[in-house]
């Protein structure tokens, strides 16, 4: 399992960094552009991660197996360690590509008046909290329930705080375009996401050796 999680793992990202570089410049961004197209190809992952996240948490707190135990732990420290790592390429991409020139106030002030990104850093901060709880809580059914909990609790976040106004974050740019090649592009840069994603479950999976107790 290990070699094949490195080859899902490495065929994703070179996949990924070749579907962004397909991506057409945009007036008035340019090539900038693909950096805030990555980042939001890899959300969109993440999210399925989240979703398999709470479907394996709650099937592993049923079934109370050491299998479902390894699968839902190497989600969680996947999930979460690839949300962190897109928050931190989300604000360097709102950074880079925002107009924050005709703001009275800071950049960074503004950055959290935004309700997505708010989003974004509430759940990096709530999915480092669920990273320590293995540490105190000895319990790998009591990881799971929290894993399902946690995770339909992003995924709920989420879809309560699209449905709120943004003046600087765009309302998915890529699938309200016209243009057919950028959809078809971000659609495989997407699916690149996602085998990378796979491939990093599974080598977490394959490492994660330590032993649990059914209860």
């Amino acid at each position: 399992m290990r070699r094949l999680s490195v080859t899902l793992a490495l065929f994703g990202f070179a996949a990924a960094l070749i579907f962004t570089r397909m991506f057409p410049p945009v007036v008035g961004l340019g090539t900038t552009v693909r950096l805030p197209v990555f980042h939001g190809a890899l959300t969109w992952a993440n999210l399925v991660l989240f979703g398999l996240m709470a479907l394996v948490g709650a099937v592993a707190v049923l079934r109370q197996t050491e299998l479902w135990y390894r699968w839902s732990r190497a989600l969680r420290l996947t999930a979460v360690g690839l949300w962190l790592a897109g928050s931190v390429l989300g604000l360097i991409a709102a950074s880079i590509t925002w107009d924050f020139t005709a703001a009275g106030q800071s950049p960074l002030l503004l950055l959290m008046q935004e309700p997505r990104m708010r989003l974004q850093f509430a759940v990096a901060l709530m999915g480092l909290a669920v990273l320590f709880v293995p540490v105190v809580v000895q319990s790998p059914r009591a990881e799971a329930l929290l894993d399902a909990i946690f995770a339909t609790g992003v995924l709920t976040l989420l879809y309560f705080t699209m449905g709120q106004g943004s003046d600087l974050h765009p309302n998915s740019p890529v699938m309200n375009s016209g243009d057919p090649k950028m959809k078809l592009i971000f659609y495989g840069l997407f699916i690149a996401q996602l085998v990378l994603c796979s491939g990093i479950v599974a080598g977490v999976f394959a490492t994660s050796d330590r032993p649990h107790r059914s209860e």
